[in-house]
């Protein structure tokens, strides 16, 4: 025997099973075996129904169990969860918060620097062509000067060197003429 059944009588595959087995098994097998088998798998059937009434009892009070108020027993668990991931929550969205400030004071401050230091260079480099063509013209203004100063020197030089000459010339005058008057003097002393 397999599965409840006898091997030498097989199950028929269509029409009404129960008469077709009532029928084969009138033809196969005595009376008192048939009732004991079928009496067997109505007792089946039976405790098929009694189970699954009771499976249908124990649904319907889960039912009703479920749709009432009931406190959780992980209630607790389930908080300090909601809290922990809150609190992380929290402290990521801060870390986010004063990252993105970060960058923008830092990046604000960048444009900042990097636009005044921009207008820097440009006002220099204006001061500083500015600053070339006044030293040329200082240097040209130098140079003339120079040139003056120097024809100024080279002039009074000229004028000294013709005022020590007519000095020179003068004293000469003198000195021969003193010479002159010294001899006339010693000439008169010794006559």
């Amino acid at each position: 025997m397999s599965n409840g059944t006898h091997e030498k009588y097989n199950t028929p595959t269509r029409g009404n099973s129960s008469s077709f087995l009532e029928k084969y098994l009138d033809k196969k097998a005595d009376r008192d075996w048939i009732e004991a088998k079928l009496e067997s798998a109505a007792m089946q059937v039976n405790t098929l129904r009694a189970d699954m009434h009771d499976t249908k009892k124990i649904a319907n009070s889960a039912k009703r169990k479920s749709e009432m108020p009931h406190e959780c027993s992980q209630k607790d668990m389930i908080e300090y969860t909601t809290q922990t991931i809150a609190s992380w929550t929290k402290w990521w969205r801060g870390i986010l918060v004063s990252a993105l400030g970060f960058l923008i004071i830092v990046g604000g401050s960048w444009l900042y620097q990097y636009f005044t230091l921009n207008n820097d260079v440009a006002t220099t480099k204006t001061a500083i062509t500015e600053l070339k063509g006044s030293v040329r013209s200082i240097e040209e203004s130098q140079k003339e000067l120079s040139d003056i100063v120097r024809e100024s020197i080279i002039n009074e030089d000229k004028k000294n060197q013709k005022n020590i000459s007519e000095i020179r010339s003068a004293l000469r005058d003198v000195l021969k003429e003193f010479r002159v008057a010294n001899e006339n003097r010693s000439g008169r002393r010794g006559s």
